[in-house]
């Protein structure tokens, strides 16, 4: 029992203790029980994943965090990243570079820290007077010909100038997995292209994985969605890419780090899968180090659900986010479900799968200027009017 208890943070342990202590004794074996089953589940998630962990608290106590009263953002030492692991679009033009934003030294204010020279500046402005941090995500749209109809109605009627909307994420699979043949991607690619703000597209299963032949699909996909946001001339954003995976991109903007990371479901394809979830595990940690005391809130954006098929990468990533960032505010967005789902995976990170898009619009999310640290607060979903 004194082991189990360990999992609880400490200022919880004698509280614990004294209420099973007052307890009759086949209640106290109940709770043995049950508190023993979850000691034996960390220790075998623990095993299986050690070669990530390094060490860091376990991802079960997270559970038990409570929100801190007189938030105060966290000092964080500047980790060594591996600068060869991302390359910026430097060949794009841009109308103007990515400013940090340091907010005034206000209550419920952020600071943010100094900036790379070589990829930020900085500014203060007054709080009134900061630009919305809003964008659309959309995903599992078009599956047919009439949902392509649809798509391109949801497109044209977009309001990004009154919703102050910049850019719009697709959360992948653009079409059922079975001819995966070029002239479906060659009209999700035009239907897009009529977007009035730059369009972010990360892969789903349906895309490739999934396809009779996930090699030819895949080239498929890179010839008509790699770099995809390049081809719209109003972007105000540095946009870096994965070396190894040119799909996984970052880019900083108004305080906010968002991260593309290649995660799919549908089939398991063992030979590249582990390989492909390493590399995005790397690529995440490398972004989180790079732009260190830059951000206050991460948006994580990917195609699949949080299951087993990839608890490779969001195990360790948890453990990062424990260890590093459990004052940051993180929100996960994603597809692959078909049905509006909001959960509150611990106090600071925020899981929202989107609908698809035949029952739904694309949400319009919003990440608001203040410390707050749990996430539900600091992201605002609106739904926009769809069948929820």
């Amino acid at each position: 029992f004194v082991m189990t208890i360990e999992f609880l943070p400490t200022k919880h342990r004698e509280t614990m203790l004294s209420k099973v202590q007052s307890l009759h004794l086949p209640l106290k074996l109940i709770i043995l029980c049950f508190l023993s089953c979850k000691c034996l589940f960390q220790l075998k998630a623990t095993h299986h994943f050690g070669e990530y962990t390094n060490g860091t608290k376990s991802t079960l106590a997270m559970k038990y965090k409570f929100v801190q009263t007189n938030w105060q953002p966290k000092k964080r030492k500047l980790l060594q990243d591996d600068e060869r692991d991302i390359i910026y679009d430097d060949d794009a033009t841009y109308s103007n570079l990515e400013t940090t934003t340091t907010l005034p030294p206000q209550p419920n204010h952020y600071g943010f820290g100094k900036s790379d020279s070589s990829i930020l500046t900085t500014t203060s402005v007054p709080m009134q007077s900061l630009k919305k941090r809003v964008f659309y995500v959309l995903g599992d749209i078009p599956y047919d010909s009439k949902e392509a109809i649809l798509l391109a109605e949801q497109i044209d009627d977009l309001d990004p100038e009154n919703d102050d909307v910049e850019f719009i994420v697709h959360l992948g699979d653009i079409m059922k997995a079975r001819k995966c043949s070029t002239s479906e991607y060659s009209k999700v690619q035009s239907i897009l292209l009529k977007a009035p703000v730059p369009v972010f597209i990360v892969p789903g299963d349906n895309d490739w994985n999934d396809c009779p032949a996930p090699g030819d699909a895949w080239n498929n996909w890179k010839t008509h969605f790699m770099k995809f946001d390049q081809r719209w001339n109003n972007r105000i954003w540095r946009v870096g890419r994965q070396r190894k995976r040119t799909e996984n991109f970052v880019f900083l903007h108004r305080g906010v780090l968002f991260i593309g990371v290649h995660l799919v479901g549908g089939d398991v394809h063992e030979e590249e899968w582990g390989v492909r979830h390493a590399q995005s595990l790397h690529w995440t940690r490398n972004c989180l180090k790079r732009y260190s005391e830059h951000f206050d809130a991460v948006v994580l954006l990917g195609h699949a659900k949080r299951s087993w098929k990839n608890d490779d990468y969001f195990d360790p990533l948890f453990d990062l986010i424990d260890e590093a960032y459990d004052d940051i505010p993180f929100l996960y967005c994603h597809g692959d479900g078909h049905k509006y789902k909001v959960k509150e995976k611990y106090s600071n990170f925020l899981d929202v799968q989107v609908n698809s898009g035949k029952k739904a619009p694309p949400l319009k999310v919003t990440i608001l200027y203040d410390s707050e640290r749990r996430a539900k607060k600091k992201f605002s979903i609106d739904q926009r009017g769809g069948r929820y």
